[in-house]
């Protein structure tokens, strides 16, 4: 993925991809269970 909020080259580190990855991952299963809850 690309980010286009200009961002420092020196932030996309692997560790910092792993990080958004599993904050993404998060994100939709904590909105996925909420709108499941919310049905």
């Amino acid at each position: 993925r690309t980010d286009s909020e200009g961002l420092p080259l020196q932030l996309s580190s692997p560790d910092l991809e792993r990080a958004f990855a599993y904050m993404d991952r998060l994100i939709n299963r904590l909105s996925f269970s909420i709108v499941l809850r919310s049905t």
